[in-house]
């Protein structure tokens, strides 16, 4: 690949940041639509792993795998490219998969915690219901009539 091919390819680059949802579409049907080259690979792995498209980064680490891959001298002129992409998907990657992770160990703990808020309060009931019944208890030992002494009783053994 030559180098203005590279400046294309960064130019292209620069016209992902320009089009909308419907012309990356359009873009992706024309690339795919092509020969499979080397140069489509890329583009359609850079149209792919734009985060302002819809995103496939499986897809786009595939493509850039099988640029790797290639011992196309086209190919080869295109691995620097293709190995800068490549990390940075797989690490874009790598952190969505953490993020969904995050995300469902989130709502795990909410639910956790909106259980253990309804224990509390089932907890909390059963504690006034509790120290309700000791209330009436204790008004009831209240108002119980004193038992008379029975006075003292006598030391085993006698008064010795």
């Amino acid at each position: 690949m030559r180098a203005v091919d590279l400046q294309e390819t960064a130019a292209y680059s620069q016209a992902l940041h320009r089009m909308t949802p419907q012309e990356m579409g359009r873009e992706r049907q024309q690339l795919m639509a092509q020969p499979v080259t080397p140069e489509t690979q890329i583009r359609l792995a850079m149209l792919l792993g734009y985060p302002r498209g819809p995103q496939d980064l499986s897809r786009a680490i595939t493509m850039l795998d099988a640029v790797l891959k290639s011992s196309d001298p086209a190919a080869v002129s295109l691995h620097p490219l293709a190995y800068l992409l490549l990390d940075n998907y797989a690490e874009r990657q790598k952190l969505h998969m953490q993020l969904d992770r995050q995300g469902q160990q989130l709502k795990e703990a909410q639910r956790r915690a909106l259980e253990l808020q309804g224990k509390a309060a089932e907890l909390e009931s059963k504690a006034a219901e509790l120290q309700g019944k000791l209330d009436s208890l204790a008004d009831i030992e209240r108002t119980l009539p004193q038992r008379p002494g029975a006075g003292r009783p006598h030391a085993p053994g006698g008064g010795r």
